[in-house]
């Protein structure tokens, strides 16, 4: 805990510094209002807890939002940046203020440092390599289902939102010259200074590749009153191949490791995608295998999705079209099916089931329409 303290302490100095070589005055400011609405009409089905295992029909908003984002310059390279993005329920009406990326930092030719609730980098790796980048990772069909465990950090996901985060991300030049795009995160547990999240790793673009690394430790996140100590830890990487200027294969590879109050749990994943410029729009596809849970956890315990025993593994299959009708439109369609095992519990990550049943195997169609803006 001390070496992230340390590194905490260091991100902070990094942050006065910037402030300190700034100018006083401000050169110029802007700000956009952006957003996006995504709805889709479903048909599901996944055995739920009453025995139920019918299809269903259901309108979805998917990642709707809307925000406001800006900088200022402050002279010598340096600029404030902020964003305030907020969640919209467009198919029942609601939603959160500032629920979603939400920041204020610095930025300049030595990097960006934020402070809010974000993103950590370990969803990078997804986004920029393997995902279903055609359908803005949104949906029943957003590929961090069973990769990752989810989204929920509280549940064991890995690529979930952090609150109370502080990041740096390497300078835009590293991106442009070398390819290179990382960061660092540290959230802290602002009641428990032995808890917190760490994520570091990015993506490194040469040419037709790509490559992602992360690693993340989730400490304390699942911690009850009764029982402490439960950190999480998980890595993983992808890498891609773009060829012929219309199809790109990627592969991704995780590891995951809990711990229980019956000891330790832990589970393998790997994945293939196509992404395939069809016509005006692209196809994508996807399969993933979650290996059965394994560790010193007594047979049952169970994270999330994840159960520990022989028939706890998973099967991940979608494919889906998107059709763009404008640079702001677009539509798609698609498929997605969990093939849990008999003792598995895996959802779908964005829009899950209600009450699905330990074995059940949540599948869907959906057809959907998007506007950014």
């Amino acid at each position: 805990m001390r070496a992230h303290v340390a590194l905490l302490s260091r991100l902070l100095v990094a942050i006065a510094a910037a402030g300190v070589a700034a100018s006083a005055h401000a050169q110029t400011a802007n700000v956009a209002l952006y957003g996006r609405i995504n709805l889709d009409v479903e048909g599901v089905r996944g055995l739920a807890t009453d025995g139920d295992d019918g299809w269903r029909a259901r309108l979805s908003s998917d990642s709707s939002r809307f925000g406001l984002r800006g900088s200022e310059e402050l002279g010598g390279g340096n600029a404030v940046i902020f964003q305030i993005e907020s969640s919209v329920s467009a198919d029942s009406g609601g939603g959160t203020i500032a629920g979603r990326d939400t920041f204020l930092g610095l930025r300049g030719n030595w990097g960006t440092v934020r402070l809010g609730n974000f993103l950590p980098p370990y969803d990078a790796v997804n986004a920029a390599v393997f995902g279903n980048v055609p359908t803005f990772l949104s949906s029943i069909l957003d590929t961090e289902s069973v990769w990752g465990n989810g989204s929920s950090r509280a549940n064991g996901g890995f690529p979930a939102r952090q609150p109370n985060s502080v990041r740096y991300d390497l300078p835009s030049t590293w991106t442009y010259w070398h390819g290179l795009d990382a960061g660092i995160q540290y959230s802290l547990a602002e009641n428990d200074g032995g808890n917190g999240t760490l994520s570091v790793g990015g993506t490194w673009a040469s040419g037709p590749w790509t490559v992602g690394a992360v690693y993340q430790a989730n400490y304390g996140a699942r911690d009850t009153a009764t029982v402490t100590g439960l950190d999480d830890y998980g890595w993983t990487v992808a890498v891609a191949y773009d060829f012929l200027e219309r199809y790109r294969i990627a592969g991704v590879y995780e590891q995951i490791k809990y711990d229980t109050p019956t000891g330790s749990l832990k589970r393998n994943f790997w994945g293939a995608s196509a992404t395939i410029d069809l016509g005006p729009g692209q196809l994508y596809a996807f399969y993933g295998h979650a290996s059965n849970g394994k560790g010193s956890a007594a047979a049952g315990e169970r994270v999330g999705g994840l159960a520990k025993g022989s028939d706890s593994g998973a099967d991940h299959y979608e494919i889906s079209y998107t059709y763009p009708l404008s640079k702001r439109t677009s539509v798609y369609a698609g498929y997605v099916k969990i093939d849990n095992d008999a003792n598995a519990s895996y959802n779908f990550a964005t829009n899950s089931l209600n009450n699905l049943a330990v074995g059940g195997t949540p599948e869907g169609f959906l057809a959907g329409i998007r506007h950014n803006f």
